[in-house]
C-alpha cells in the first residue's frame, strides 16, 4: 500500500461522510432515527464498493482485497493513544466519601455490572446454547457480541484484531456486525422505550416524547450554539496547536509500535496489542510533560476531538468493509446473540434500573442502555431526549464514576480474548458473571435499593416537577 492509496481511500471516505451528513440534513426520517453520519457513509461505501456495485474506487491489493480493511486497526490505536493525554479531572461533590458513594455509587455499580455482566452472559451462552445449536463456531465468537454492543466498533476492532492475528480471519467482520447492530438497536430500541416510559409516567422531565432541538437533529449548529473543539495551548509563531497535539499522538503511536516489538522479543509467546502500548506511551508522554512542567499545554478537549474524529472514520471504514459472505455464513448465531443482547439490555434498563438508582431512574437507565448497546454518543443522544436541559446530573455522575471505570475499557480488550484463546472461557464467563452480581449486591448494601413503584417520585425529583 502506498501513501497515495491511503490518502485516496481517506479522501473517498471523506466524500462519503460529507454526502451522508447532507443526506441526514435533507432527509428527515434519518434525523428522527438518530442514525450517525458515519453509519450512513459506511453503508454507502459497502454497497458502492467491491462487494456490490464496485463504483467507488477504493484501493485494493493484487488479490482484490481492499486496503481499507486494515484502517480500523490503525484508527483504534490512535483513539486509545488519546485517552490519557491532557488528564481528566472530576469535580468533587460536597459531603465527604459517604455522600459521594450515595450520589455516584449507584451509577458506578450499575455501569460496572452491566459491562462485566454482558461479557459473562455472552461467553456462557456461547459455551452452552450456541455450542449445541451451532457446533464448530470459533472459540471467541460469543465474546464479540458484548465487544460490539457495549464496546462499539472500537473495542470490536481491538478484540477482533486479536482473534484475526491468531487465525480467525472473519473475526473483524463478526465484530463489526455486532457493533453496527448494537448501534441500531440502541437508537431504535431506546426511542421505543422512551415512548413507553412517557405513557406510563416513568419520565420526570418530559410528559411526552419530544425531539432534540432542530440544530441537533439537523447536525448543523447555528452560530449562537457553537462551541470550540479545543483550546490553543501553544503559539502558532512556533507551531500550530493542532500540529502539537497530533505530533504527541503520532509519537505515542510510534513508541507503542516499538514497545510491541520489544515485548515480542522478551516474551515471544505473549501478543500485546498495539492499542494498549500506544495508550501506555501516551500516558508516559503526558507524565514526562508533567515532570517538565509542560503538562498543562496538552488540551484534553483537543485530544478528545481528535479521538472522536478517528472514531467517525473507524466506524465508516468498519461498516464499509464488513464481509457480506461472512455475515450470511454466521447469520444464525449472529441473530441469536443479538436477540440475547437486546433482552439483556432491556432487562437491565427496566428491572435493574428502577431498583438501583436513587432518583431519575429512567433517565439514568436509558443513558446506560444507550452505551450498553452502542457507544457513549448513543447514550447521550437518548438522555438528551428525556433530559433536554441536563437537570438529572447523569453525565456528571458518570464522569466521576468513569475515573475508575475507564480501566475496564483498557483491561477487557486484552484479558477477554487472551483467556478464551488460552482455553479459559468457562473461567471468564463464570468469573465475569459473578463480578457483575457482586457489583449489584454491593450497590444494595452501600447505596440502597429502591422498591417503590416506577412512577412514584423519589428524593430530589420534586424540584423539577410542574
Amino acid at each position: 500500500m502506498t501513501a497515495g492509496n491511503l490518502f485516496m481511500d481517506f479522501g473517498l471516505m471523506s466524500m462519503l461522510l460529507i454526502i451522508a451528513h447532507l443526506l441526514r440534513y435533507w432527509i428527515k426520517p434519518l434525523q428522527r432515527l438518530y442514525i450517525p453520519s458515519s453509519i450512513i457513509a459506511g453503508f454507502i461505501g459497502l454497497f458502492g464498493g467491491y462487494q456490490f456495485l464496485n463504483i467507488i474506487p477504493f484501493a485494493t491489493n493484487d488479490s482484490g482485497s481492499p486496503f481499507m480493511s486494515g484502517y480500523p486497526t490503525i484508527l483504534i490505536v490512535i483513539l486509545y493513544a488519546t485517552l490519557f493525554f491532557g488528564g481528566k479531572t472530576a469535580e468533587k461533590k460536597d459531603g465527604g466519601l459517604k455522600k459521594a458513594v450515595q450520589n455516584v455509587g449507584d451509577t458506578f455499580f450499575n455501569c460496572f455490572s452491566v459491562q462485566v455482566g454482558q461479557y459473562g452472559i455472552a461467553v456462557l451462552i456461547g459455551l452452552t446454547i450456541l455450542a449445541v445449536l451451532f457446533p464448530g463456531l470459533p472459540a471467541g465468537f460469543a465474546s464479540l457480541m458484548p465487544s460490539g454492543f457495549i464496546g462499539g466498533h472500537g473495542v470490536a476492532t481491538s478484540i477482533g484484531t486479536f482473534y484475526a492475528d491468531n487465525g480467525w480471519e472473519d473475526a473483524l467482520t463478526v465484530g463489526y456486525t455486532f457493533a453496527t447492530a448494537g448501534l441500531l438497536v440502541g437508537l431504535f430500541g431506546g426511542i421505543i422505550m422512551i415512548n413507553i416510559a412517557c405513557r406510563k409516567g416513568w419520565t420526570r422531565l418530559i410528559k411526552s416524547p419530544q425531539q432534540l432541538p432542530d440544530y441537533m437533529m439537523s447536525a448543523f449548529v447555528p452560530k449562537e450554539k457553537r462551541e470550540a473543539i479545543g483550546n490553543n495551548t501553544v503559539h502558532s509563531i512556533s507551531i500550530e496547536s493542532l500540529t502539537w497535539h497530533l505530533s504527541l499522538l503520532l509519537a505515542a503511536y510510534v513508541i507503542g509500535s516499538w514497545m510491541v516489538k520489544l515485548l515480542g522479543m522478551i516474551w515471544s509467546t505473549i501478543a500485546v496489542p498495539q492499542f494498549a502500548t500506544a495508550m501506555i506511551a501516551g500516558f508516559l508522554l503526558q507524565k514526562l510533560l508533567d515532570l517538565l512542567g509542560l503538562g498543562q499545554y496538552v488540551d484534553r478537549k483537543t485530544m478528545g476531538s481528535i479521538g472522536s474524529c478517528a472514531t467517525d472514520y473507524l466506524v465508516a471504514f468498519a461498516v464499509a468493509t464488513m464481509n457480506v459472505k461472512t455475515v450470511i455464513q454466521y447469520a444464525g448465531p449472529l441473530m441469536v446473540l443479538v436477540l440475547i443482547g437486546i433482552v439483556y439490555c432491556v432487562f437491565w434498563t427496566l428491572w435493574i434500573g428502577p431498583r438501583i438508582y436513587h432518583n431519575y431512574w429512567f433517565e439514568r437507565s436509558i443513558f446506560v442502555y444507550g452505551f450498553a448497546t452502542g457507544v457513549m454518543a448513543t447514550g447521550v443522544t437518548l438522555l438528551r431526549v428525556v433530559d433536554p436541559d441536563a437537570k438529572t446530573g447523569t453525565l456528571e455522575d458518570y464522569g466521576i464514576a468513569y475515573v475508575v471505570l475507564s480501566f475496564l475499557s483498557v483491561i477487557i480488550p486484552i484479558v477477554v480474548p487472551a483467556m478464551i484463546l488460552n482455553g479459559q472461557a468457562w473461567g471468564l464467563g463464570i468469573g465475569a458473571t459473578i463480578l457483575a452480581i457482586i457489583g449489584i449486591i454491593l450497590s444494595k448494601y452501600m447505596v440502597g435499593w429502591f422498591t417503590q413503584p416506577k412512577y412514584v417520585l423519589r428524593e430530589g425529583e420534586e424540584d423539577f416537577q410542574g
